[in-house]
């Protein structure tokens, strides 16, 4: 975790990184590692937005990568069922990307343990619904856990779509290792002939 000190610092730098004068009610939804999430109420703003920046200062390319990958669906991802895109910001080596804030909470905020049934079936139906969507646009999400869905009443959104490829990609590259496992004959096969 970060002291108040390096947060402000942090939150200095987000200003000069997307060009928005953030006031101190910006806060840190989640720090994993590799990005921290921030929401952010823009000074002079009603609304906020999230901003996903790298932990590190100096970040490997292949998460710089994954930013830009997100960003460039922008124009597939809709607002109702998925953390749309609004800017990718670059300075040298950083970069922060700059979401619309869904409004809801972290569902894995939302899973604690055991939980009442109505519930439980509740955010089920939400994440089917939302994951339908991703792909009804033509996406597989390829990263599918409980700290990528926001929740807001009985409606789920998508977020950390990083690493989505569309489906028609991977369902031809399903089709192409079944017919190279077809092609190969099976153990149980081969263990027939031998018996023979």
């Amino acid at each position: 975790m970060i002291d108040g000190h390096e947060r402000d610092d942090k939150l200095r730098q987000m200003d000069s990184l997307h060009g928005t004068d953030v006031n101190r009610s910006a806060s840190i939804l989640r720090e994993d590692g590799e990005f921290t999430l921030y929401r952010v109420q823009p000074t002079g703003s009603t609304g906020s937005v999230l901003v996903v920046r790298p932990a590190d200062e100096h970040p490997p390319t292949a998460l710089l990568e994954r930013l830009a990958h997100e960003f460039a669906l922008k124009d597939v991802l809709n607002s109702q069922w998925a953390a749309r895109p609004l800017k990718l910001v670059r300075d040298d080596a950083r970069m922060v990307l700059v979401l619309e804030d869904p409004l809801g909470e972290l569902l894995e905020r939302q899973i604690g343990g055991p939980g009442e049934v109505g519930h439980v079936l509740s955010l089920a139906v939400g994440i089917a619904a939302a994951l339908g969507k991703v792909h009804q646009h033509g996406l597989v999400h390829k990263d599918i856990n409980l700290r990528i869905f926001w929740w807001t009443a009985s409606t789920a959104t998508c977020g950390s779509l990083a690493l989505a490829a569309p489906l028609d990609a991977r369902m031809n590259g399903n089709r192409r290792n079944r017919r190279k496992r077809s092609s190969v004959p099976s153990p149980i096969w081969r263990l027939s002939r031998l018996g023979g």
